[in-house]
């Protein structure tokens, strides 16, 4: 049906196809079990006339997808094993002009959460009803979102590049634009352990949310900046801006707060990030070319090393180790120790290319352009 391969794509661990298709003021979605060929839902048929969002819930074996029907924002819900629409609903929001911009979280068989660019909302995927709703002071802002992706466009979970969700259809084209609109997101839900306590962040926000009632447990953390790096640990999560500062902070999972006094202020753009034995190693670059390595103790937010460390070259890897970080970069690879800031290996490793560290039955390798050493 005229559909170009761009705006054809498999639906990741599933046997589902979709495909998009149409103009900007009468989009469409097909979804086809790629297994027999049969069509779980065709929106054309189903008498909707410009279809947004489509998001998986794997787990509750449907697709929720978003819609314009009589000017009104409408939400439905797609049965994928009976191929129908099992309900849809237009008095989910509360606020005008909300736009859903988050892939849903299961929380049980029957429950998930989704997020607008301005709320969050419990719903029950058989009933189609709104079992919960907060006030979370998620609001995004359209203006920070109009710049570069930031940390969601390399999520797991098929998570896009950020865009100003409000108006991510004008100006586009049809030419793969589509279908990458279609499960674009700018925020994330995630749990970490079987405690009740749903996390979510956007690029303006933290919170953490009661899986049962849907109310917020945390007041909203706001950050400085668009994220550019996530990384959750058992202690809490740690987030790094870096658009017009670089800053980092350490989230605590119980009370939604910094758990240093101020965010940490770095030197340059952040090009990599790990968070090892309670140790965060960053590296950052400057515009001028220099690039420079810290460490920083996750627990009290001050700096292991006694000054940040110059290497050549730009960081291509960095691993936190309990002897010290090893780092590479495009001309050398040699390990820091964390207090001296001094290198542990009297020559560095050097190459012309490569740098890859891989770690096996806990020895590292190095592999560069002709040989592969051991450390």
């Amino acid at each position: 049906g005229n559909v170009d391969k761009d705006n054809f794509s498999m639906i990741d661990n599933s046997p589902y196809i979709a495909m998009v298709s149409g103009g900007l003021l009468n989009r469409q979605h097909t979804i086809l079990n790629g297994l027999d060929g049969s069509v779980i839902a065709d929106t054309r048929n189903m008498g909707y006339k410009m279809v947004n969002k489509r998001y998986a819930i794997p787990n509750q074996n449907g697709f929720l997808l978003t819609a314009y029907e009589n000017n009104k924002s409408t939400i439905f819900f797609i049965d994928a094993l009976n191929s129908k629409e099992a309900w849809k609903i237009q008095d989910v929001f509360t606020k005008n002009n909300e736009v859903v911009n988050t892939l849903p979280l299961s929380v049980s068989g029957n429950e998930f959460f989704i997020a607008t660019d301005k709320n969050i909302y419990k719903l029950n995927s058989r009933e189609g009803k709104t079992e919960a709703s907060a006030d979370d002071g998620i609001q995004e802002s359209t203006k920070s979102n109009e710049k570069k992706g930031g940390i969601l466009g390399g999520l797991p979970g098929g998570l896009g590049k950020i865009g100003d969700t409000k108006n991510a259809i004008e100006g586009m084209n049809m030419k793969g634009e589509a279908n990458l609109a279609s499960t674009q997101t700018s925020g994330k839900f995630f749990k970490i352990d079987e405690s009740e306590k749903v996390y979510f962040f956007n690029n303006k926000s933290f919170v953490i949310i009661d899986e049962k009632n849907g109310t917020l447990l945390s007041e909203p953390f706001e950050f400085d900046d668009n994220l550019a790096s996530f990384i959750p640990d058992t202690n809490g999560f740690l987030f790094a801006t870096d658009e017009k500062k670089s800053e980092l902070y350490f989230i605590d999972a119980v009370t939604g707060k910094n758990k240093w006094p101020q965010p940490i202020k770095l030197n340059g753009h952040i090009n990599r990030i790990s968070l090892n034995e309670g140790k965060i190693a960053i590296s950052t670059a400057k515009e001028s070319g220099k690039n420079y390595v810290n460490i920083i103790d996750a627990n009290t937010g001050e700096e292991v090393s006694k000054k940040e460390m110059k290497v050549s070259g730009t960081i291509t890897n960095i691993v936190m180790t309990k002897r010290g970080l090893i780092y590479s970069t495009t001309a050398e690879t040699n390990i820091q120790d964390p207090v001296t800031g001094k290198d542990v290996m009297s020559k560095s490793l050097k190459y012309k290319t490569g740098g890859a560290v891989v770690r096996k039955d806990g020895k590292y390798y190095v592999l560069n352009d002709k040989e592969v050493s051991e450390i």
